[in-house]
């Protein structure tokens, strides 16, 4: 029986949560920011005006979001990222944690029973406290703002992650180090690629597999 690097009897799910990288499995806001920035970028190439590339952006967040379920990490990207474009459009001046706010009410009044989920309450606790401390630990270099951020999301949120995972492992800080980079810089990039050129399959497969 092949080593899978893991202890007998842990599954993959289990050691994501030891490690706390379960985060990067799941569909998020990350992924719909390296998505919508590759998008905007290919329509800026057909030199359509800004209000069309808005357009654009905006029908396909609403069809990401139906192909995806309505994710709520995803529903709130989504929605923070229309709301934005249409307050900036009519000039009414809205920060981005004015429109997360509105956002999060908008959510709550649809449906009261959202702060019951644990999803919920981590998605929009984490992007809070980024808007609102993110400078605090924000660093030219990118090595040592990510280790700045990981400290100060995991700290601040840290009976929410107890919560969720009943513990939090001791490696969590080297372990999200090399796994955010890994999946920013190679996988995110490399499976947009491959989605294009079919041929890179393979490759894209073996750095799953690493």
């Amino acid at each position: 029986m092949p080593w899978t690097g893991e202890p007998e009897g842990v599954t993959h799910a289990e050691a994501s949560v030891r490690l706390g990288i379960r985060h990067l499995f799941a569909l998020s806001g990350m992924h719909l920011g390296v998505i919508t920035g590759f998008l905007s970028a290919l329509v800026k190439r057909l030199y359509v005006s800004k209000r069309v590339e808005k357009t654009i952006i905006v029908f396909f967040l609403i069809g990401y979001n139906i192909l995806t379920a309505f994710q709520v990490s995803l529903v709130r990207a989504s929605l923070v990222m229309i709301v934005f474009f249409v307050t900036n459009s009519k000039q009414m001046r809205l920060s981005r944690l004015d429109c997360l706010s509105l956002v999060y009410l908008a959510m709550l009044v649809y449906n009261p029973y959202y702060l019951d989920s644990l999803g919920f309450v981590l998605t929009f606790s984490m992007t809070f406290a980024l808007r609102l401390g993110g400078e605090v630990v924000r660093h030219k270099n990118r090595l040592i703002g990510l280790v700045g951020t990981t400290l100060f999301l995991n700290l601040l949120l840290l009976p929410l992650l107890l919560e969720a995972s009943g513990g939090i492992g001791i490696l969590f800080l080297p372990a999200n180090l090399i796994f955010i980079l890994f999946v920013s810089v190679v996988i995110l990039p490399l499976s947009f690629l491959t989605l294009l050129f079919p041929l890179l399959a393979d490759s894209y497969m073996f750095m799953i597999l690493i």
